[in-house]
């Protein structure tokens, strides 16, 4: 008796991914409308609360500048990289520049690292549209 009972108790775990797994191939396509739905869905109330989803990321200037610094003409340069993380040591921060780059927590340390290399002669701005012309020119 102890043998069906442990075999019954082995169907039976393996039986509801196996109902799961069929419901999903069953459902698919109304599955994949109701994703789509939400994919679609821009605005709305959650829980009362007014809710708006973006599909993409907005960069902040600061973002933009640095990131065309360090990609002049879409290229990643290592070197320009090690200029900016010498600057943000000379302001005591201890970060890479490329942890900088996104969210509201690196706001004030790219404003910041702009304004510094500004200080020290260093446009940031110019030098990456000045080394995109000579790529274009060349």
């Amino acid at each position: 008796m102890k043998g069906y009972a442990d075999l019954i108790q082995a169907v039976s775990s393996l039986l509801w991914p196996v109902f799961a797994f069929v419901a999903l191939l069953v459902f698919r396509r109304q599955i994949g409308e109701v994703i789509g739905q939400f994919r679609q869905l821009k605005k709305g109330k959650f829980f009362g609360t007014e809710v708006e989803f973006v599909d993409s990321f907005d960069q902040d200037e600061g973002t933009k500048i640095i990131h065309e610094f360090l990609f002049p003409g879409g290229i990643y340069d290592d070197q320009r990289r090690k200029t900016l993380n010498g600057l943000l040591r000379e302001l005591g921060i201890s970060r890479d520049v490329r942890l900088i780059l996104v969210g509201a927590e690196g706001a004030s340390f790219r404003k910041q690292l702009i304004e510094h290399a500004k200080k020290k002669g260093l446009s940031l701005v110019n030098q990456s549209l000045d080394r995109n012309n000579e790529a274009s020119h060349a």
